[in-house]
């Protein structure tokens, strides 16, 4: 029994699928071939090395959206994609948790007392003292 690929909505599509945990890491790469029942699809995934048919995996949608799928018309859009993409959302992603942890840093207790600062002008005269 042959399935013949059908067009519209998903079917047709190249995809990219990404970690469950962050999005970031790219798990499979395929191509949309039917779907057989409403919401559920069969899908062609390609080797990373050689980029040759591997397995065929029947897919809820419900997967497509926890594993963060992208979605691409053509074959080109799908390579481009992953050659450009791929590492510029990684970089942005580390940016991101970069920044965030930045600012969550705990910042220093302030003294409980002022300090006494004494400030030396450049003419060697000491400036009166200020409590900082």
């Amino acid at each position: 029994m042959s399935i013949e690929p059908k067009r519209g909505g998903l079917v047709g599509k190249f995809f990219h699928s990404y970690d469950r945990e962050t999005g970031l890491v790219v798990c499979w790469q395929g191509h949309i071939l039917s779907e057989p029942s409403p919401g559920i699809y069969l899908v062609q995934l390609f080797s990373w090395i050689m980029g040759d048919p591997t397995d065929q995996l029947v897919i809820p949608i419900s997967q497509m959206i926890d594993e963060h799928w992208k979605f691409y018309d053509t074959r080109d859009e799908w390579t481009f994609a992953y050659e450009h993409r791929y590492n510029a959302d990684a970089a942005t992603a580390k940016r991101e948790r970069i920044l965030a942890e930045k600012s969550t840093a705990v910042l220093p207790a302030p003294s409980p007392e002022p300090v006494p600062t004494k400030v030396v002008l450049a003419s060697g005269e000491a400036a009166p003292e200020y409590d900082f």
